[in-house]
């Protein structure tokens, strides 16, 4: 029986799911080719990726641990910075199943992990099991990771979109989201970056 996802009622507004019928129907042929054409990019993490077109699919192997982390801010002694400025959307496209997708709350007090120094969420927000065609899009500043451990290799497409405006959200929505996200003490970083 295949597990269902789950997204909080509090962000159901915000972390979307859809599907991409395309990639649904040509997920083994697509495979093929990424794989064929792969290769050890320095760039991703020393990761394997392959790109087709202007998409880069990114492979996680069997074994890997994909820690808690922001696609856009970092948490580096406690503190909250923006390294990668411009980047506001997440979207992750499915090649094949795996372990779920955890999005998890803002926790400053939180554990931090030993990959991407992030705290480790008090709880998770939304939990996405992968399909092939699946898409994901939530902001880039939310904690997520790929529950522990990865058990198949695990392609995705991964995209940052670079504007704000995105999806029929516009900054003011935008904002809005990320001031229920972050606690008082952060806004105001997060904000200035």
């Amino acid at each position: 029986m295949p597990a269902h996802d789950f997204i909080s009622d509090d962000w159901q507004d915000c972390i979307i799911i859809n599907h991409n019928l395309y990639i649904r129907k040509n997920s083994e042929s697509l495979l093929t080719y990424v794989k064929a054409h792969s290769f050890s990019d320095p760039n991703h993490q020393n990761r394997t990726i392959c790109r087709v077109k202007d998409k880069t699919a990114v492979l996680l192997k069997h074994g890997d641990v994909y820690d808690w982390h922001s696609d856009s801010f970092s948490f580096e002694n406690r503190e909250l910075k923006n390294p990668r400025p411009g980047r506001y959307w997440t979207t992750i496209v499915y090649l094949t199943e795996g372990k779920p997708l955890e999005i998890g709350n803002w926790n400053r007090m939180g554990v931090l992990g030993e990959d991407f120094g992030y705290p480790q969420p008090n709880d998770i927000i939304a939990r996405i099991y992968p399909r092939p065609g699946k898409v994901v899009t939530f902001p880039c500043f939310m904690a997520h990771r790929i529950q522990p451990t990865v058990d198949n290799d695990r392609w995705t497409f991964v995209d940052f979109i670079n504007t704000i405006n995105y999806n029929g959200f516009d900054r003011s929505k935008y904002i809005d989201i990320a001031n229920r996200y972050f606690n008082e003490d952060f806004r105001s970083q997060l904000l200035s970056s």
